[in-house]
């Protein structure tokens, strides 16, 4: 399996574990970092790490699956996005099978989305505020964290799709979306979901 972007193995070590090969790749040093000590420190598991960014995969016909979850899409505008997503069907052998996850489709973010929060946890506070760009379909977000009288902060930015952009976009890259849904429980993605889960294959 191809998990990408991978950050600190949250998904590809707990798969790992159960004896799936998982490739993961992911731009950050840090994260990846994290993630290889995390591996190592689980003994000898069938899992690759691979620095790299995810508009750039190079391999061919390799993987059964691939995913990109935890709302790791849309971080790139329109152009960029087609080439995560021509990687990912790439990568995939024919009939492999790809899950997207996130949720900032638009269908979920304009009626669920919030404009600031405060989130604490383990002692940290956070705080963040989004603006959205209305000329350019982009969310820029502003993130404060508050620990023990240190701040940091952090922007992001990210491109949102409606479900039927995101499924154009998968069909010109050669993947052909199967099935639209709203959570893991399987009921039907719709304007209000939670989150969009997008099960697609690259055809044989």
């Amino acid at each position: 399996m191809l998990d990408v972007p991978c950050a600190d193995g949250r998904l590809a070590l707990p798969l790992a574990r159960k004896g799936i090969e998982v490739t993961g790749v992911d731009l950050s040093t840090r994260c990846l970092s994290a993630a290889k000590m995390d591996a190592e420190s689980a003994g000898r598991l069938p899992l690759n790490y691979v620095q790299s960014d995810m508009r750039g995969l190079s391999w061919r016909g390799q993987f059964d699956a691939a995913f990109c979850m935890g709302n790791s899409f849309g971080y790139f505008d329109p152009k960029d996005t087609g080439k995560f997503l021509e990687g990912v069907a790439q990568s995939l052998k024919s009939g492999g099978g790809f899950i997207l996850d996130t949720c900032l489709a638009a269908e979920t973010f304009f009626t669920v989305g919030g404009t600031k929060e405060w989130v604490e946890s383990d002692g940290i506070l956070m705080l963040m505020e989004n603006s959205y760009r209305c000329d350019l379909n982009r969310l820029d977000s502003r993130f404060i964290f508050i620990s023990g009288g240190t701040t940091e902060e952090h922007n992001t930015h990210h491109w949102i799709f409606t479900a039927g952009e995101i499924c154009r976009l998968c069909d010109q890259a050669g993947l052909q979306v199967v099935e639209l849904l709203g959570s893991l429980d399987g009921e039907p993605f719709s304007v209000g979901s939670d989150r969009l889960l997008l099960h697609a294959v690259k055809p044989d």
